[in-house]
């Protein structure tokens, strides 16, 4: 940087101002007259100012980079600052001719503005162009416009723009109609005019609206028992439209559907919610319903079809099976305990066997059990039970087991005999001590049989055993076996034989007999009670596989009786022929002339 020439340049006394930072005293620019920087029009001032004993003696290394300056830069510096100020400027070595100082536009952007599309109605991001002020002097503005009322432009440009300085112009595009569009940005200053073309496109706005869509269009809940509540079935609720989605109302028809959601009151475009729905029966049979979706879409009211079935409960109840359940016999010297008899209890229900109480009517007898307070579906339990004699006899008794199964309680017929000690004696006993039933739907013409086993559980001898049946229906009940001889058999102590009794009806109604024994030399059951129910209608038959005429190749049975394959029922002429020379032969063996 160096002098030589006196004339004097406004645009390098403007660089020496900001490369020797005389803007950190005298301010951006020397319009304004900080720390008296307006004398500084004479380049005589200035350089004193920077010599020896002057205000800026020993500055001018640091403000100037370790730059002299000469003359000519003061002479230069002289005349930027009087161009600012509008005055001339008084050069070092007299008179000097100095550049006039003027002010110029320099904008950051002459391209063309484009805006693109825009939406009627709305406004277009802006567009920003600098101005700034590339001359030697104020920038006077004089007007800042456009040439299309579409286009809109504001700044921080205000009326003048010193020296160096800038402002800035944004530029926004505002269309009305539907249409291509263009126009100028106008600057006017003191400086000239500058231009700058703009261009956009008005488009039509599109139209917004919410539109509803479901994930399905129908549930079913199939079959609900009554008093319950259903799994939650689900419907997705999505807003496809390009609105917000307001919710009035979500509900159903029918108080036996309810309905929750997530969808609050309004679901903005795009986005979907969950609506869960429950079936909750009261009464039995088929129900249906309509969901209803209220909104201000289009489409509303929106619908989904409910639909369900209520069923009664299941009724489940605890059922108390015993094995066996047809009675126990017990017998024991006085005073000597027999081994226990197990009578096992299963619970064949479908729920919880509560056992209320379990205990034996006679002190004779001592029971225990593993059932503890309840037995589980299906599950099963054990009673035992011992005899001790106190006198000699028979003393008959009942477990008595009371449940939740029934009002009634299950009971377990026994008898247990007593022999005295050291006396022998015969005790007789029946293996089927409680009544026997036949069945009561035993067609007429068909023949049933069971067989008993009397045993001797005694010390001794029984002699004379004779066993006949007693009763007002004798001719519909026949007894065969190896107990039956004339005179009577011989039981000796553990032994048995066995007897058969064959219902062969022939005539409907209700039959009955008993099976008595007689004998000598201890002690005898009671006599069995034997019963039936025939029907004079073959269709009656009950029976595990058994019918009046078997043609199958597999024998058939019902009760204790059997009717082997392909077997045909009996005339009943016959039987009660058979059934007359039975009855004689029966008369004459028991009871002889």
């Amino acid at each position: 940087m160096s002098g030589g020439a006196l004339a004097a340049s406004a645009a390098n006394g403007q660089t020496l101002y900001n490369s020797a930072r005389c803007f950190s005293c005298h301010g951006s620019t020397p319009a304004v007259n900080t720390s008296k920087i307006w004398n500084g029009i004479s380049a005589q001032v200035t350089k004193n100012a920077f010599g020896a004993g002057g205000l800026m003696s020993g500055y001018m290394p640091a403000l100037t980079g370790g730059v002299t300056l000469v003359d000519s830069d003061f002479n230069d510096l002289a005349a930027y600052i009087a161009g600012v100020r509008g005055v001339t400027a008084t050069c070092i070595g007299g008179s000097c001719t100095t550049v006039t100082p003027a002010p110029a536009v320099t904008l950051s952007s002459t391209a063309a503005q484009a805006f693109g599309s825009v939406t009627t109605g709305t406004t277009s991001t802006a567009h920003s162009i600098t101005l700034t002020n590339s001359g030697t002097a104020a920038l006077s503005i004089t007007s800042i416009s456009t040439t299309n009322a579409a286009f809109a432009v504001s700044h921080t440009c205000g009326t003048s723009v010193a020296a160096g300085l800038g402002c800035t112009l944004n530029i926004t595009y505002a269309p009305q109609v539907v249409g291509a569009a263009s126009g100028n940005l106008s600057i006017v200053t003191n400086a000239g005019t500058n231009t700058v073309a703009l261009s956009g496109s008005g488009i039509a706005p599109v139209v917004t609206a919410p539109t509803v869509s479901l994930s399905t269009a129908s549930q079913a809940f199939g079959s609900v028992t009554t008093g319950t509540t259903s799994a939650a079935q689900t419907i997705t609720l999505t807003n496809t439209g390009t609105a917000a989605l307001n919710i009035t109302s979500i509900g159903t028809s029918h108080a036996a559907f309810t309905v929750s959601h997530t969808c609050g009151t309004s679901l903005a475009a795009t986005v979907s919610c969950v609506i869960s729905t429950r079936f909750v029966p009261t009464v039995s049979g088929a129900v249906s319903s309509t969901l209803t979706l209220v909104t201000n879409a289009g489409s509303s009211p929106n619908t989904v079809t409910l639909s369900g079935t209520g069923v009664a409960p299941v009724v489940t109840a605890p059922v108390v099976s015993l094995s066996p359940a047809i009675g126990l016999n017990f017998s024991a010297t006085v005073g000597t305990p027999t081994l226990a008899q197990t009578v096992t209890l299963t619970n064949s229900g479908t729920a919880v066997l509560t056992i209320n109480s379990l205990s034996v009517t006679n002190v004779a007898f001592t029971v225990s059990h593993t059932c503890g307070t309840s037995v589980a579906v299906g599950a099963s339990c054990a009673i035992n039970i011992v005899f001790t004699p106190a006198v000699a006899g028979q003393t008959p008794a009942n477990v008595v087991i009371a449940t939740n199964a029934s009002s009634t309680a299950s009971t377990v017929a026994m008898v247990g005999t007593g022999m005295a000690v050291g006396v022998p004696t015969a005790l007789l006993h029946w293996d089927s001590p409680v009544p026997f039933s036949f069945g009561t739907s035993v067609a007429v013409g068909t023949r049933l049989s069971h067989t008993f086993t009397l045993s001797n559980a005694g010390t001794a001898t029984a002699t004379s055993v004779l066993l006949a049946l007693n009763g007002t229906d004798l001719a519909d009940f026949q007894i065969t076996g190896p107990c039956l001889a004339t005179g009577g058999v011989a039981l000796a102590p553990l032994s048995s034989c066995q007897i058969t009794v064959t219902f062969a009806p022939t005539t409907g109604g209700a039959k009955s007999v008993s099976l008595g024994v007689t004998g000598q030399g201890g002690t005898l059951p009671a006599a069995i009670a034997l019963s039936a129910t025939a029907l004079a209608s073959t269709s009656g038959l009950t029976g595990a596989g058994v019918t009046p005429n078997n043609t199958s190749s597999a024998a058939a049975s019902s009760g204790g009786c059997t009717l082997g394959a392909a077997d045909q029922p009996i005339d009943p002429l016959w039987l009660l022929m058979l059934g007359a020379a039975a009855w004689v032969l029966r008369r004459r063996r028991f009871f002889p002339v």
